[in-house]
């Protein structure tokens, strides 16, 4: 991705003001790790599915302030069940639409708990396991231009 600016729209890149034009590759860190910044607001450079992006992560958004939080509970063994991981021989990928209205693809995930058997979606990058397995779903991404 190109970024093209002039000292007066006061982005800055790696905490410096920015002016000129500069390749930047994919932020892979968290979001406070972004090359981009526009005052306070963090802009992450991303890439789904070979699709090229900018998130504005803001944090005086109204909608932000309004988000109340995701309702979750307390870990309770009670839910738990004895489970192995079994990986498919192969990488399988199934087609789901995404918010933007585009389709993407999800790595699946098979195990077994007991007697039964499950698959769900993975989520296209690798993941430790909480077992210590280091486990890879879905396509990997384009690798990004050099920034």
């Amino acid at each position: 991705m190109v970024l093209t600016a002039t000292g007066s729209d006061g982005l800055t890149v790696d905490g410096k003001p920015f002016s000129g034009e500069m390749r930047l590759g994919a932020d892979t860190g968290p979001t406070d790790a972004a090359r981009g910044a526009l005052g306070d607001r963090r802009l992450v450079v991303l890439v789904r599915e070979g699709v090229w992006g900018v998130r504005d992560f803001d944090p005086d958004s109204a909608a932000r302030h309004r988000f109340p939080g995701i309702d979750a509970t307390p870990y309770d063994a009670r839910w738990a069940v004895p489970a192995r991981f079994t990986p498919y021989a192969e990488d399988r990928t199934v087609r789901a639409p995404n918010a933007d209205g585009r389709e993407g693809g999800l790595g699946l995930v098979s195990g077994s708990a007991g007697n039964r058997r499950s698959s769900w979606p993975g989520s296209g990058s690798p993941f430790k396991g909480a077992c210590g397995a280091r486990v890879r779903c879905g396509p990997c991404s384009p690798t990004p231009p050099a920034g």
